[in-house]
C-alpha cells in the first residue's frame, strides 16, 4: 500500500523476524510441554499475541524496564534476554535464568530490567514503584507494565494508574484484552465504560487499537514512548485480540 511505501521497510521485517521467532520458540516449548512432557511448571503461551512483543523488542532501550503478566515469554525474550536460558528455566535447570526456581510464570532476567509475576496485577504496583524510582533519579529511561485485562479486576490496578498520574510517571501500561478470565467474559465481570475510557478519568491519556496488526500496534507504542518522554506522563494502550 501507499502508507508501507512512506515507512521504513527495515522496521517491518524485523517486526516480522520476530513474530516469527516467538512463533517458533513457543511451538517448540509447546512440544516440550506436551507430549513429550519434559516440563512440570504450570505454562501460558502467547500465541496470537505475538505483535506487542515483537514491537517492544524495537523499541525499548536495554536500561528501559519491562515487567510482564504470568504470559512471559514473549517479553522475556522482547528485552532480548537469552533464549536458552528461558528453555533450561522452563525445564527447572540451575542454568535457568532464574536456577530453575522460578518456572514460567515467575521468570526474570535482573541484567536486562525484565521481571515478570504471576500474581494478578502484581507487577503492575511493582512497575509503579520503579518507574517513580527513574522520576526521582531524573533518569531519561521509562517503565513498561505489561498486563491481562483480567489484572484490571484488581483494586491494586487502579491505585497503581491513580499514583502514576498523581505523581507524573514515565510509565506505559499496556493491557492485553482478550476478554476473558478463564471462561468468563468481561462483561461479565466490569460493569461500565472500557478499560481504556476508565482510565481517562485518572488523567491518563489512553488509546485502543486491534493487538493482532504489527504495525498499527508498532506506530501506536512508539507514539506512546514519545508522549511519555516529552510531557513525563503515563500512558495507557488496551489492545484488543480475537
Amino acid at each position: 500500500s501507499i502508507r508501507l511505501k512512506k515507512k521504513d521497510k527495515k522496521i517491518y521485517l524485523k517486526l516480522f523476524r520476530f513474530i516469527n521467532f516467538l512463533k517458533q520458540v513457543e511451538e517448540l516449548l509447546e512440544k516440550n510441554y506436551h507430549p513429550d512432557d519434559n516440563m512440570k511448571c504450570p505454562m501460558h503461551f502467547a500465541h496470537g499475541q505475538e505483535c506487542v512483543p515483537a514491537a517492544l523488542n524495537l523499541l525499548l532501550n536495554k536500561d528501559d524496564y519491562l515487567f510482564s503478566h504470568h504470559r512471559s515469554h514473549g517479553y522475556y525474550l522482547a528485552k532480548n534476554c537469552p533464549a536458552e536460558q528461558l528453555f533450561a528455566e522452563l525445564h527447572g535447570k540451575e542454568t535457568g535464568a532464574n536456577g530453575g526456581m522460578a518456572g514460567s510464570q515467575d521468570i526474570s532476567y535482573e541484567k536486562n530490567n525484565f521481571f515478570s509475576g504471576a500474581i494478578l496485577a502484581g507487577a503492575v504496583s511493582i512497575a509503579v514503584g520503579t518507574a517513580l524510582s527513574l522520576k526521582l533519579k531524573k533518569s531519561k529511561n521509562i517503565v513498561v507494565s505489561c498486563f491481562g485485562e483480567s489484572a484490571t479486576d484488581q483494586g491494586v490496578f487502579w491505585e497503581s494508574i491513580n499514583y502514576s498520574s498523581l505523581q507524573n510517571l514515565p510509565i506505559l501500561f499496556i493491557c492485553e484484552n482478550n476478554n476473558l478470565s478463564v471462561f468468563t467474559p468481561q462483561d461479565q465481570r466490569q460493569s461500565g465504560e472500557s478499560i481504556s475510557v476508565k482510565s481517562k478519568s485518572f488523567g491518563i491519556k489512553s488509546s485502543q487499537v486491534f493487538g493482532n496488526n504489527p504495525i498499527n500496534v508498532y506506530d501506536t507504542i512508539q507514539k506512546a514512548f514519545k508522549y511519555i518522554k516529552k510531557e513525563q506522563k503515563p500512558y495507557l494502550i488496551e489492545f484488543f485480540f480475537l
